[in-house]
């Protein structure tokens, strides 16, 4: 992930991914420095909230990732900022966005034999709700 790193920092895609190796390796029994790898995986998962510009998802993500290390009462307060948002909130956000327009023209002009990357599909809406909810349901 992190040569594709080097030239797409700030694709949201590749962020969620690193953030979440990170976490899986916190969760490993091999892992020597656990804490250090949780503190990396938050960052990055930090920094997929930011490039995402999606509240709803990204709110899920982390406290589905805090919830896998057993970090209860950090997911507990991930989970309810899922459930507070709405989802008018999320079209709103995404026809706002704009962003895989900028990362194929940062992709072209950093590596123009590449070619083209393809057209992304239309993001629909998802109402993570019913998740965050069943996850909290969970944790108590």
């Amino acid at each position: 992930y992190f040569r594709a790193y080097r030239f797409w920092s700030a694709e949201p895609l590749l962020l969620l991914c690193i953030g979440v190796a990170f976490i899986g390796q916190a969760s490993s029994p091999r892992c020597t420095d656990r804490n250090r790898a949780v503190l990396q995986g938050f960052g990055f998962l930090q920094a997929y909230e930011q490039a995402r510009n999606n509240e709803h998802e990204s709110a899920y993500n982390i406290g589905r990732a805090a919830h896998q290390l057993g970090l209860l009462n950090i997911a507990e307060h991930y989970y309810k900022r899922c459930l507070a948002t709405s989802p008018s909130a999320l079209a709103q956000q995404e026809q706002s966005q704009g962003k895989p327009a900028e990362v194929r023209a940062q992709a072209a002009t950093l590596r123009p034999n590449l070619g083209a990357l393809p057209e992304p599909p239309p993001q629909a809406s998802l109402d993570l709700r019913q998740e965050a909810a069943h996850n909290l349901a969970r944790i108590y």
